[in-house]
């Protein structure tokens, strides 16, 4: 679930975008176990943290976003 409906907020489309960017980030990164997800996710979702070496595996994908600060600076603004 996107932050704002957590969060009881009204909420608008934007929210869909966030879950299926969380969607292809999953499809994207491999998990060993249901403990690695759960931190990976959480780290991502609450410090916009992307796993180490997100960007020297992905770098078509980085390069797509407009790099991982742009990604940061979006999220923000919202």
């Amino acid at each position: 679930m996107s932050p704002e409906q957590v969060s009881g907020q009204v909420y608008d489309y934007k929210v869909d975008v966030y879950s299926l960017g969380l969607v292809f980030f999953e499809m994207l990164v491999p998990f060993g176990t249901g403990m690695e997800r759960l931190a990976v996710m959480t780290r991502l979702k609450e410090e916009l943290l992307f796993p180490p070496k997100f960007e020297d595996n992905f770098p078509d994908e980085v390069r797509q976003m407009g790099g991982i600060g742009e990604v940061k600076l979006f999220c923000l603004c919202f």
